[in-house]
Order: C-alpha cells, then sequence, then structure tokens
C-alpha cells in the first residue's frame, strides 16, 4: 500500500514538472515558433514510423504464406502444434530458406556439369 501512494506522488510530482515546463515554454515562444516545433515533431514522427514499415519489408515480410514442412498446416499456411494452444510448431520453415537451398542446389549441380 505504502509503494503505491509513493508512485502516486511521483506522478503527481512528474505532472507538476510538466505543468511548470509547458507554462514556461508557452510564456517564452511564439505560437510562430511553437507551429514551427509542432511541425517538426510531426515530420520526425512520420519519417520514424515510414522507417519502421520500409524496415519491416525489408528485413521480416517475405510475402505469401509460409512453407511446410508437416501436413499440419492450417488454412493460411501455418503448421500448428497437436495441443490446440495456438502456437506455431517449430517445424516451420520460411519460404526464403527454401528457396536458398534450392538456389545451393541448382548451382551445385551446375557446377558438376561443369566438370
Amino acid at each position: 500500500k505504502n509503494l503505491k501512494k509513493k508512485n502516486c506522488n511521483m506522478e503527481r510530482v512528474l505532472f507538476d514538472l510538466h505543468s511548470q515546463v509547458s507554462l514556461i515554454a508557452l510564456r517564452n515562444t511564439s505560437s510562430k515558433t511553437r507551429s514551427l516545433l509542432e511541425h517538426g515533431l510531426l515530420f520526425v514522427a512520420l519519417a520514424g514510423f515510414s522507417i519502421l514499415v520500409l524496415s519491416h519489408l525489408s528485413f521480416v515480410h517475405h510475402g505469401g504464406s509460409v512453407m511446410m514442412m508437416t501436413g499440419n498446416t492450417s488454412a493460411s499456411g501455418v503448421a500448428w502444434d497437436d495441443s490446440g494452444g495456438g502456437t506455431p510448431s517449430a517445424t516451420v520453415m520460411s519460404q526464403s530458406i527454401l528457396h536458398q537451398q534450392q538456389q545451393l542446389s541448382h548451382s551445385s549441380k551446375s557446377l558438376a556439369l561443369l566438370k
């Protein structure tokens, strides 16, 4: 109970500090300066979100469904464990890994034909 009271006091202190800093900023800046600052922060937020989406598309998203090594798949192409817990099984292998294995197989066959 005492810890909860300390947390409430800390929240109050931080809120009061935020209020004081906000009032000082309002008194000492013009509306044009605040507008420029807000638009700048909006630009930074949108640029950051765009970078997040592009990074996700480049490094995480592989497109399409996931190919399975087992026959225990759902309609979406994801393999599920037999317990019904809703967790993907450990035998899931992505298309990119299979594609890399196929490329290695083709290149080794090509090298064998050249010899």
